[in-house]
């Protein structure tokens, strides 16, 4: 294991699991304005489906996992999934994460953005994002994805 730490410049999103994401995706929009940026298949291993948008006044970006098998998360388990964490250069933090010995996942493109996960001594998981040029966060990157969506419905 090598003693340079990954370089991270920030925290992506807040991922958490929930067993119906249209239900979730409908409470968090009535309850906390949650706007929804995009929605389909996420980039993870399993490619669960997701929605992702933002909360407070657009500061935090959260993304709703559908639980596989529908299972609800309890108070042994919560419901977050995971930490997400910017990183400049995804090839970069992959590598030093496979010199560390922490067997990253290969890389995986997400249209704008690059993931790779690995998980921690408790099996919680640890995505590296590497955003968009000028992003640190999934928020710093919504007025292009609320672009989108608003091309995309009209």
């Amino acid at each position: 294991m090598t003693d340079t730490p990954i370089a991270t410049i920030g925290l992506s999103h807040i991922s958490i699991r929930v067993r119906d994401v249209a239900r979730s995706k409908a409470w968090y929009q009535a309850a906390l304005g949650f706007e929804v940026l995009t929605e389909g298949p996420a980039p993870t291993p399993d490619r669960t489906y997701s929605a992702m948008g933002l909360l407070c006044d657009g500061r935090l970006a959260l993304e709703l996992l559908q639980s596989p098998d529908g299972h609800a998360a309890d108070i042994k388990t919560f419901g977050i999934v995971g930490l997400s964490l910017t990183v400049p250069d995804i090839e970069v933090a992959a590598s030093q994460a496979q010199a560390k010995g922490l067997d990253p996942t290969p890389v995986i493109e997400a249209g704008d953005w690059k993931v790779v996960f690995l998980r921690d001594p408790d099996g919680n998981v640890v995505e590296f994002v590497m955003q968009p040029p000028g992003a640190t966060s999934i928020a710093d990157f919504a007025p292009v994805l609320r672009a989108r969506r608003l091309n995309a419905s009209s």
